[in-house]
């Protein structure tokens, strides 16, 4: 929150979410002006909230992740610019995604594509171990991939939350590659 709480214009995306927590966090920044993109698959606001979202500049966008449109209508919003924290806290939508490994590669180069190289931060679940497991992914693969992460200069950690879930955080320093490695 501090770090967001010193940009100029701070942009803000919750995958898999209404738009409540977005902006909430806005709402608590010193700015007047930011930006916020909920993603979900169906826009449940009432009127109310539709209203304050876009005078607060904070848009909901309709659909599934596994969709490239949903992708794209992110771009587009963005309009160039790179989110200053990306989060995700699906967790149970997660549990209907494909266990497929492939999948959460694109997933997490395209959230670091979007992230800002000045600290843009990801925070989110990731899916249960079943579905690592499901997918071909090792607990050892996850923790040699995080390793290959911090050695190359991009500070992770991967932290139990709760009984069977698992919160990653990443951020993407000036120092980092341009493209996120990928599981080792």
């Amino acid at each position: 929150m501090q770090a967001l709480a010193k940009k100029p214009f701070p942009v803000v995306i919750d995958l898999l979410s209404s738009t409540h927590a977005t902006s909430s966090l806005l709402s608590q920044l010193p700015q007047s002006q930011g930006q916020g993109i909920a993603v979900e698959l169906r826009d449940r606001r009432h009127f109310s909230r539709r209203f304050r979202d876009k005078r607060a500049n904070i848009t909901q966008v309709e659909g599934d992740l596994t969709l490239p449109r949903v992708w794209e209508e992110i771009s587009s919003l963005l309009d160039g610019r790179k989110a200053d924290l990306v989060m995700e806290r699906g967790n149970g939508a997660l549990a209907h995604l494909p266990k497929d490994e492939r999948l959460y590669r694109v997933f997490l180069s395209k959230i670091w594509d979007m992230l800002s190289s000045d600290g843009g931060m990801f925070i989110g679940h990731l899916p249960y171990v079943d579905s690592w497991k499901a997918a071909g992914i090792s607990w050892e693969q996850i923790q040699d991939w995080i390793s290959n992460l911090n050695s190359n200069a991009i500070p992770s950690l991967m932290e139990k939350h709760g009984k069977y879930n698992y919160v990653l955080r990443i951020v993407k320093a000036p120092q980092s590659p341009e493209k996120l490695p990928s599981f080792p």
